[in-house]
């Protein structure tokens, strides 16, 4: 442990980029995209078993990366939680909070941190104060570098930490992670609310959001306010009446943000061909209403024998609400719903996209040492696309014949906003650069504008920062057995 004297400045945030201490709450809020606070807990148990023992961390699947994007996203987590507590210093935000308004919490939250005291639970900026009076920033820093030192080596922490030391960082970063909980459920826009019966009133007090809940299986499903139930209705008589040959409507998401239903259609074919033109109707009829997203299958893929035709189709009967059905399709009734992953004869067809991902990766940096930039920015594109279908295709089921990286990436909202959130903020931080990923698609008929060295290793670093989202979002689909060990 370091032992020496801190510089004034050593509490600056290190771990965090200029647009994430600019708003920290969305550091926050990607930390339990990745997972929910019971799953924080006992990757954060696991991590202190291979602390304390004389055992290395070694994930059987993804290796020792998975308990570094713990430490990484902990890291992240605490200076966000720092510059949060520093912003809101001189406000006294527990007069806001009553012990009627965290009762009603604790009746509708998916989850609530029950540990922390009443006043913390009614400001939890006081909890993160008592951490940081009692573990600096910067001191808090140096214990995680120890804790990732010993757990990924076969050393135990034992000659470098004491006993007390260990319990007080394990007990402090427990309730870093109940209070940023609490921030993110009353300060960010989505809440997420447990499943079972809520009334209206309490939807109108939560201020007309979503409501979502997981099922055992994992799966978030949603529910609607009786607003949304009556606008999607006409919705849907419209799109039907645009296009007649559409047999099903179900609602699979919304974006609060821009008043926008994510849509999935089931429709015969036969007479409609899929084609981006059908698509572009369909939402051109929604438009005087609301906004839409569109997934369209066919009605065929319920006559398949392949049981990844379907996969998607299951996955959205498991989320979605059917909207409008037509009489002689009784959904429900045709197709059993299996929310579990089930293991396929041969290789998966996403880990056969995620080797074809790390294949092109792989073929990168050749290209950039051959100075073939154009060729290296499709080989950043096609990995990119590859990686994507695999994450759609484990959490969902999703399959597509014409992939399209902006497609796929708002798709992943069914489950996670972080990557979406960062081809936004390429979108619109680095325009040159969304524009030079988006056309190296292979299915584009122009060839991308010419691009600089600098262009083409920023994108790669973005390409691998995607990588790493992908990874953590896939190994937290089955239980990581290390946890049984830290029981």
């Amino acid at each position: 442990m370091y032992c020496g004297k801190y510089a004034p400045w050593e509490h600056y945030p290190k771990n965090l980029r200029f647009s994430e201490v600019q708003y920290p709450l969305t550091v926050v809020n990607q930390f339990f995209d990745l997972d929910w606070p019971k799953g924080h807990f006992e990757d954060l148990k696991t991590w202190r078993y291979y602390v304390i023992n004389y055992e290395s961390f070694k994930n059987e699947r993804f290796g020792p990366g998975k308990l570094f994007d713990t430490y990484e996203a902990t890291l992240k987590l605490l200076e966000a939680l720092h510059l949060l507590y520093l912003d809101n210093e001189d406000d006294d935000r527990s007069v806001a909070t009553t012990d009627k308004q965290v009762n009603e919490e604790k009746q509708l939250w998916y989850w609530f941190a029950e540990k922390l005291s009443p006043e913390e639970l009614m400001n939890p900026y006081i909890a993160v104060k008592r951490v940081f009076k009692e573990i600096k920033p910067q001191q808090f820093r140096d214990y995680l570098n120890e804790w990732i030192h010993f757990a990924l080596s076969t050393h135990a922490v034992e000659d470098s930490m004491s006993m007390n030391e260990i319990i007080l960082v394990y007990k402090s970063v427990k309730r870093l992670y109940s209070a940023a909980w609490i921030i993110r459920q009353r300060e960010s826009d989505n809440p997420t609310l447990k499943k079972g019966p809520v009334n209206e009133a309490d939807i109108r007090q939560g201020g007309g959001i979503m409501i979502v809940k997981k099922t055992e299986e994992g799966i978030i499903r949603i529910e609607q306010t009786v607003a949304e139930k009556l606008a999607l209705k006409e919705v849907a008589d419209a799109i039907r009446k645009a296009v007649p040959s559409i047999k099903a409507v179900i609602h699979i998401n919304s974006f609060k943000d821009t008043d926008t239903f994510m849509l999935y259609i089931l429709i015969d074919d036969t007479g409609t061909p899929i084609s981006e033109d059908l698509n572009k109707a369909i939402e051109k009829a929604a438009e005087p209403l609301i906004h839409i997203l569109t997934v369209i299958q066919s009605e065929s893929i319920l006559r398949s024998q392949n049981d990844d035709d379907k996969a998607f189709l299951k996955y959205v009967l498991a989320r979605g609400i059917i909207v409008q059905e037509s009489e002689d399709l009784k959904l429900k009734e045709q197709l059993t719903v299996n929310l579990r992953q089930t293991e396929d004869a041969g290789t998966p067809y996403y880990e056969q996209k995620f080797s074809e991902s790390k294949m092109l990766y792989d073929k990168i940096d050749d290209e950039i040492e051959k100075e073939n930039l154009r060729e290296a920015l499709r080989l950043i594109a096609s990995s990119l696309t590859a990686l994507l279908e695999a994450l759609l295709f484990y959490k969902t089921g999703y399959k597509t014949a014409n992939p399209d990286i902006d497609r796929l990436s708002w798709l992943t909202q069914l489950f996670t906003n972080e990557i979406e959130r960062r081809f936004d903020h390429l979108a619109n931080a680095e325009p040159e650069l969304y524009e030079l990923i988006i056309s190296s698609q292979s299915d584009y008929l122009d060839a991308p504008p010419n691009a600089t060295l600098a262009e083409v290793l920023k994108l790669k670093i973005e390409l691998v920062n995607q990588r790493m989202i992908v990874r953590t979002l896939m190994s937290g689909i089955k239980a990581n057995d290390a946890l049984k060990k830290s029981k």
